[in-house]
């Protein structure tokens, strides 16, 4: 069924063109959300590995004679939310309504509000399979779509507000307890000295990872099979993509890091007589707000790069990784016509990645098919 995925990428080529080249970037930003939230929301049953039985569950809580479950405890939030939309959608195609629309509503939130760029925002997001891989994980990009409220709440200084989010995040999937660092990192002032230090501590921190594993199956005790899996089977993981995902990050970061170090006058590249300065200079809260996105990313960066084979550490990432689509592609936006040189060089590899997991059914979405309503 690549056919499918390959009808579905020349379509969002096609918009995509048309519509930037006339500068449209409103109307290809709800384009692109409805083509994206109709393929997840009214997908079978049986596209992603998890959603059959997220399905069963929600259909078995819409007739009330669902028990609980260990992913679904009766006394969860997740089970009261399944409980309260399934008067509005009581079938089993409910949970993928429920699930895909608020998970993508909130990523192009997010895109809407921060990026300069939607067309590499969205291409990102795709490339490095978040949008397919939320198709297997529905619970836990849910709970990140929580986790993204609360950040642009906090951005918004509504911090009682965004706490609410968050706690109803970490209700909802435990992983995005790690969005719980985004409150501190907001507090400090930055600037580059204290990011190369942040960057430094919190390598040193990944060598004492037991600690903080220790820590966190003491609060969350139903992931210990995750960790047992995780370190003694082989099925583990073979740690590529997290490598990959790590290497993007450290790439976004650089390449902020250069933006911001030309905004302050620090030194500027010249390829010939051409200055490498970009499209705009930074102010102090543009600045501070990159700092923000790179201290999240630095995260990323040790965990998936130094423990790149352990489940529960990179599924923890997720959480913080989304806010490369915002990073990323303003800073690749902001070198202009160069830009979309490095844009051909990053996102190339992307496309392969994209293909190959594709190809290879990860997540279980290779074969699509419509939700069958008889």
């Amino acid at each position: 069924m690549m056919q499918f995925w390959g009808v579905n990428a020349a379509i969002f080529f096609a918009y995509s063109l048309i519509l930037n080249k006339f500068n449209k970037k409103e109307i290809y930003l709800w384009i692109s959300f409805i083509h994206l939230c109709s393929l997840a929301a009214l997908r079978g049953i049986r596209i992603g590995t998890d959603t059959f039985r997220y399905s069963s569950d929600y259909l078995r809580i819409s007739k009330n004679i669902f028990g609980g479950s260990v992913t679904i405890p009766k006394s969860s939030l997740m089970h009261r939310y399944f409980s309260f939309v399934s008067i509005f959608f009581p079938g089993r195609n409910g949970y993928m309504i429920t699930t895909s629309i608020p998970t993508i509503s909130a990523v192009f939130l997010l895109i809407k509000k921060y990026s300069k760029n939607y067309f590499y925002s969205i291409y990102l997001y795709l490339g490095f399979y978040l949008y397919f891989f939320s198709m297997n994980a529905g619970r836990q990009f849910f709970a990140i779509s929580l986790s993204i409220v609360a950040f642009i709440l906090l951005r918004e200084k509504k911090l009682l507000l965004s706490l609410v989010f968050y706690l109803f995040a970490v209700l909802m999937h435990s992983s995005t307890i790690i969005f719980g660092a985004y409150y501190i990192i907001h507090m400090i002032e930055w600037n580059m000295a204290l990011f190369i230090s942040y960057s430094a501590c919190a390598t040193a921190a990944s060598l004492s990872i037991g600690f903080f594993l220790r820590l966190f199956l003491f609060v969350f005790p139903r992931y210990k099979w995750m960790v047992k899996t995780s370190f003694l089977y082989e099925w583990s993981s073979n740690g590529r993509t997290s490598v990959l995902l790590a290497l993007y990050c450290v790439t976004a970061i650089v390449l902020s890091l250069y933006w911001m170090a030309v905004s302050e006058g620090r030194f500027v590249f010249t390829i010939g007589d051409r200055r490498i300065c970009g499209k705009r200079v930074l102010n102090k809260d543009s600045i501070a707000f990159m700092y923000e996105l790179m201290a999240l990313l630095v995260i990323v960066v040790v965990i998936n790069g130094f423990h790149p084979t352990v489940i529960l550490f990179t599924r923890l990432t997720y959480t913080l990784f989304i806010y490369i689509l915002v990073l990323l592609s303003n800073a690749i936006d902001n070198f202009g016509k160069l830009g979309k040189y490095i844009a051909i060089v990053l996102f190339a590899p992307l496309f392969v990645f994209m293909y190959l997991q594709l190809k290879g059914n990860y997540s279980d979405v290779l074969n699509y098919t419509f939700y069958q309503l008889w």
